[in-house]
């Protein structure tokens, strides 16, 4: 076995102590904001999510989970250029800024709504839609979209899109830990063992 073999197992093992702790993929998909220890010291006191267990149930068939994402998966176009956003932006008054982002709420309100009832492409569809609404000096509430997203797209097995979805929550809130925490789950679920042992570890910190 060659060195970096080695290294990966030894990561492996140290993911597998840090999550007895923290069964951090567990923590609830909603959309509440926090930046607190509430969450993983549910966790740690055995209070698994439903979502975590009905994961847990799942992970020997994603093929028949996929058939809740009917429809075309394909994210390319979820993005609008940030610069594209600035220009528009230059000419808002703050009220209008405001009026923007009560839209963008609206927008995850009802991608909340579709997510509960398993519709998680129309769910992606509308987190989009907030996000390309949302102004972009309302770091907090891009953020829980960005995050929201991600949970949507995990559900549909698209992995490599949520985890960009999470990165860019992270960017937004470096503090987001529930974040952290899905993120890690897909660097495991992606074999980026690395990547997924840093977040662990960031995890710790807060």
């Amino acid at each position: 076995m060659d060195d970096k073999s080695e290294r990966l197992k030894t990561n492996e093992e140290i993911i597998e102590e840090l999550t007895k702790d923290l069964e951090s993929s567990c923590i609830k998909e909603n959309d509440n904001y926090t930046t607190s220890k509430d969450n993983i010291q549910e966790s740690k006191n055995g209070n698994l999510s439903n979502d975590c267990n009905e994961r847990i149930k799942r992970n020997s068939d994603d093929d028949n989970w996929e058939t809740k994402c009917k429809g075309d998966a394909n994210h390319e176009k979820d993005n609008m250029d940030e610069e594209i956003l600035k220009e528009r932006e230059q000419n808002l008054s703050e009220e209008e800024k405001e009026t923007l982002k009560a839209e963008a709420e609206k927008y995850k309100n009802e991608g909340n709504d579709l997510f509960k009832r398993d519709e998680y492409l129309e769910a992606i569809s509308v987190y989009t839609q907030g996000i390309q609404t949302c102004p972009l000096a309302y770091s907090k509430e891009r953020s829980i979209l960005y995050a929201n997203r991600a949970a949507a797209k995990l559900k549909c097995l698209d992995r490599e899109s949520a985890i960009s979805d999470c990165t860019k929550a992270i960017e937004l809130n470096p503090s987001y830990v529930k974040v952290y925490a899905r993120r890690a789950r897909l660097y495991e679920e992606t074999e980026k063992l690395d990547e997924a042992l840093e977040d662990y570890k960031k995890i710790l910190t807060f």
